[in-house]
């Protein structure tokens, strides 16, 4: 059973009358076993019993049919110069059926690499193989990136090609763009008729290019979501109440600090200021690094309808990280290198007159 019989298979059987071997024997090209022709005289009148069973062994896929017959012959004198022979019935069906097997198996291979940043062990990445509408395994990368893909095992039914699909099931996120290619994998069986299987190396082929390829590899980009940025202050005068909009603040580039602002802020009734985040496209950060800053007043140093504004500059530092595990940047501010220090300007009024 599992294929036809060749010409070289034999194999051989024995025939024991107790502990006495009769026969040893084999069978022919077409399966038949010649066993052999027992001649019995007067001595051997009485009950025979037999034993028959194979002798042969496992191997090349081959495994031997491990039953034992039991024969019995009954030898009666005739009283005419003849015998009487009679045997059990299964005398005449000492059949024996071995079973071939062969075996094969494949793995591919292939790597998870991310564009953009390095892997680390938190990063594990889901990737599906089918044959056909067939899920033959569901399996992930390591934190080396290394795809723990099946070892595929085939038996002798399995002869013939195979075409799996390989593909990436993760989903988006953390800034992470998963890689959407789609593989396919052919492997062709054979039987090599000794127990094997020969099973050819993977085609790989990258459908969307329709490239060949020498592994089952994927890469996702990775784009950290931006940042953005708000710098505020406050604003405080002496010497009269202060009108909303009455001052401007100016957000220079540190290398720049005596050119053009890069943005205005005016006050609130309160004092208060803000760059505005909607308008602060400058400060909206899509790389790791660090960013200099210099806020000060726009009329720094200068008496204007009485009042006397105030000439600090203040240092901004914005350190901007990137948090590999949700996939956004961070940062973190200081003012004249204290994270705690506020922008705050104080400007004076006074009013001067003259007479007679």
């Amino acid at each position: 059973e599992g294929r036809a019989l060749k010409e070289s298979d034999k194999f051989t059987f024995v025939v024991m009358e107790g502990e006495t071997e009769i026969a040893t024997v084999q069978n022919d090209e077409t399966g038949v076993i010649a066993y052999p022709k027992l001649e019995y005289t007067l001595s051997d009148v009485g009950t025979h019993t037999y034993t028959v069973k194979e002798t042969s062994e496992n191997g090349k896929g081959i495994t031997v049919d491990t039953k034992s017959y039991t024969v019995t012959v009954e030898v009666e004198d005739n009283g005419d110069g003849t015998l009487a022979v009679t045997a059990t019935e299964n005398a005449e069906a000492l059949n024996f059926t071995n079973t071939y097997a062969a075996a094969g198996e494949v793995t591919f291979a292939g790597t998870k690499t991310i564009e953009g940043r390095d892997m680390t062990e938190d990063d594990v990445f889901t990737f599906v193989v089918m044959e056909g509408e067939t899920e033959i395994a569901t399996v992930q990368n390591d934190e080396t990136g290394a795809i723990a893909y099946p070892t595929i095992e085939y038996t002798l039914a399995d002869v013939g090609t195979h075409t799996y699909t390989v593909k990436e099931t993760s989903t988006d996120g953390n800034g992470i763009t998963v890689d959407t290619n789609t593989y396919t994998v052919t492997v062709t069986v054979e039987d090599n008729g000794d127990g094997t299987l020969n099973v050819s190396a993977p085609v790989i082929t990258k459908l969307t290019t329709n490239e060949s390829a020498n592994s089952v590899t994927f890469t996702n980009i990775y784009t950290p979501v931006e940042v953005t940025v708000t710098i505020g202050g406050h604003k405080d005068l002496t010497g009269r109440d202060m009108v909303a909009d009455e001052f401007q603040f100016g957000l220079y580039d540190a290398d720049n600090a005596t050119g053009d602002p890069l943005l205005i802020a005016k006050n609130d009734i309160n004092g208060d200021f803000t760059f505005a985040e909607t308008a602060l496209k400058e400060l909206t950060f899509t790389a790791t690094g660090t960013y200099k800053f210099i806020v000060k007043e726009v009329n720094a140093g200068k008496t204007v309808n009485g009042v006397t504004y105030d000439d600090t500059d203040y240092e901004v530092i914005i350190t901007v990280t990137n948090n590999k595990a949700t996939g956004m940047l961070e940062y973190t501010m200081t003012v004249d290198g204290s994270a705690t220090t506020p922008i705050n300007f104080t400007n004076t009024y006074a009013a001067v007159g003259t007479g007679t």
